[in-house]
């Protein structure tokens, strides 16, 4: 059995509005990213401290 590899992206910096953010999203997909990960704005999660 084989399963596709999926390769994700984190955005560096935030995307100042709804246009950009798009924008990043779609060149992210255009390069063959499959995953875009978002954090949580403001606190962190508390499952990140968890695994840490």
């Amino acid at each position: 059995m084989t399963t596709e590899f999926r390769f994700g992206v984190n955005p560096v910096r935030p995307a100042a509005g709804g246009d950009a953010r798009e924008a990043t999203c779609r060149r992210a997909e255009g390069r063959g990213h499959g995953v875009i990960l978002v954090p949580d704005p403001g606190m962190a999660a508390p499952f990140a401290a968890l695994i840490a």
